[in-house]
């Protein structure tokens, strides 16, 4: 059985996985947090939810991160 090697780049690690499954190397894989996975990385993607939805999802958020949420969008809006 072969086993993931050490990859120098992010490009050899994309061309690798691109030509092998997962499946194939279950055993050796651990499951990690996603901020252990990439620490620091951080990636946006702009999401469009109507209104009320998004309402329901910050409804959902811990508190912090709901006061979090609505400077940002003050501060976008120029408003805060």
């Amino acid at each position: 059985m072969s086993t993931i090697p050490d990859f120098q780049t992010l490009d050899d690690l994309v061309a690798f996985w691109e030509e092998h499954d997962f499946a194939d190397y279950w055993d050796e894989l651990e499951e990690v947090e996603p901020e252990e996975a990439a620490p620091g990385y951080s990636h946006e993607v702009p999401v469009m939810l109507p209104l009320d939805a998004l309402l329901d999802a910050v409804e959902q958020l811990p508190l912090e991160d709901a006061r979090r949420l609505y400077e940002r969008l003050g501060e976008r809006l120029g408003v805060a």
